[in-house]
């Protein structure tokens, strides 16, 4: 018996909901029915918010641009435009879904060395007490005002990838500012609002060594398990797709920690670098959404899960058919809302998290298999020559096995759970779900 795990779930992005905007009402719900629907639907139990704008929102912005401690023109009414109309659409279908939130940038006047006074690029998070007491009290105005709107945020992350600086929404910081933060700023805010709202150690990417700060996303992750005040105050480590190799967490100390561990992103697809690493090919205008991604897809969530992952969050939900960022890179997606065509299509990465998602039950136990080809363990996401598998036993008591056939040719499977036997044919480049 292995872990426990909880749910899959995506990221909610500006531009994902101002995309389903233009199609028809019918097609927003078939596309919050196909993601977070139990019965016809991926069955999705998570979604990732952006606090203020990241490299897929459709404006600029925080929710409070005003250099001023005191907060006092903190608003949501940008959120209220995109992210709170598509988050609320989405808990239409699943009223259930935990909700929880990370910032790519904090207001571009707590920051030094960004592009300019209020920029939300580049920069550097300030480390003196009355820039880190706002942003506390900015995350807990934040959660007050969400749950104004009846959406309850369950878990924070203090920053989305803290050791980039890029020419979109990011911040770098410190380890030991962000620890000091954790600790003895956002941690104590919480708790003095009477807010359940806990932290998630995240979410982390980088593995190499940034030169602007002489750190990596493992020496934060280091110096807050290190520091026994602020990690009393985290719940759990939300990694990102760098952040697990040969099929161990980074860092090792990760891997030891009784916290729950969250798989926070979802790898992006179509990559300007080693993208026939990925059995995909590299367009700088348009994003591929073929099914290359849906192997990678299926190869990397198997790697997470037998790594020992919790829950698993997909990145876009929902882009238009070239997936541009702000930073000009073109990203794959689990359904494309086409404005031109006003067509909705599920894409093939849509299908490789659905077979997991659909029938994997939260709180279902990871168990083991034996007889499948390994996959590579490598946070690549390719599988070997043959059919891998993944199998949970869900609270009751089915038994739900997801496989891939990565061969050339059909293969016949034969298929033992408890006394039950199995055989079918699976074609070539394909995946299957059974349920017992």
């Amino acid at each position: 018996m292995k872990q426990k795990f909880y749910g899959f779930g995506g990221a909610f992005n500006e531009k994902g909901w101002s995309f389903l905007s233009q199609l028809s009402t019918d097609d927003q719900a078939k596309a919050m029915q196909l993601l977070f629907d139990a019965t016809d639907g991926a069955n999705f139990q998570y979604g990732r918010i952006p606090i203020g704008a990241n490299d897929y929102s459709v404006t600029m912005y925080s929710d409070d641009d005003d250099d001023d401690t005191s907060l006092a023109k903190f608003s949501i009414d940008e959120d209220k435009k995109y992210i709170i109309p598509y988050i609320k659409a989405a808990l239409a279908v699943n009223p259930n879904i935990h909700l929880w939130g990370s910032p790519w940038s904090p207001p571009g006047w707590m920051k030094s060395g960004g592009d300019g006074t209020k920029s939300l690029n580049h920069g550097t998070m300030k480390n003196d007490s009355a820039t880190l007491t706002a942003y506390a009290s900015y995350f807990v105005k934040w959660v007050q005002a969400y749950a104004g709107e009846n959406i309850k945020i369950e878990s924070v992350a203090p920053q989305n990838e803290p050791n980039y600086s890029e020419a979109y929404p990011s911040c770098q910081w410190k380890a030991a500012d962000y620890t000091k933060f954790v600790g003895q700023f956002l941690g104590p805010a919480l708790k003095t609002a009477s807010l359940d709202t806990t932290i998630i150690l995240g979410t982390m990417s980088r593995n190499d060594t940034n030169s602007g700060t002489g750190e990596s996303d493992q020496s934060v992750v280091s110096a807050v398990l290190a520091d026994s005040t602020a990690l009393g105050f985290v719940k759990g480590f939300g990694l990102q797709w760098n952040m697990m190799q040969s099929g161990a967490f980074i860092p090792s100390g990760v891997g030891s920690s009784s916290l729950p561990k969250w798989q926070s992103e979802h790898k992006c697809g179509n990559y300007s670098w080693g993208g026939a690493a990925y059995g995909q090919a590299y367009n700088s205008s348009k994003a591929p959404n073929d099914f290359g991604y849906a192997e990678e897809s299926w190869g990397n969530i198997h790697d997470w899960l037998t790594a020992g992952v919790s829950v698993y969050n997909a990145w876009n939900m929902v882009l238009d058919p070239n997936g541009m960022s702000v930073a000009n890179w073109p990203q794959d997606t689990l359904i494309v809302a086409d404005p031109s065509s006003k067509v909705l299509t599920p894409k093939p990465a849509y299908y490789a998290f659905r077979h997991f998602s659909q029938y994997t039950q939260p709180g279902a136990t990871r168990v083991g298999t034996s007889g499948d080809v390994s996959c590579s363990g490598d946070g690549i996401g390719k599988c070997g020559n043959g059919v891998a598998a993944i199998a949970f036993k869900n609270p009751d008591d089915t038994h739900v096995v997801v496989l891939f056939n990565n061969g050339s040719g059909a293969a016949q499977v034969t298929l033992a759970i408890g006394s039950t036997n199995l055989q079918f044919m699976m074609a070539a480049s394909s995946f299957a779900t059974v349920v017992n």
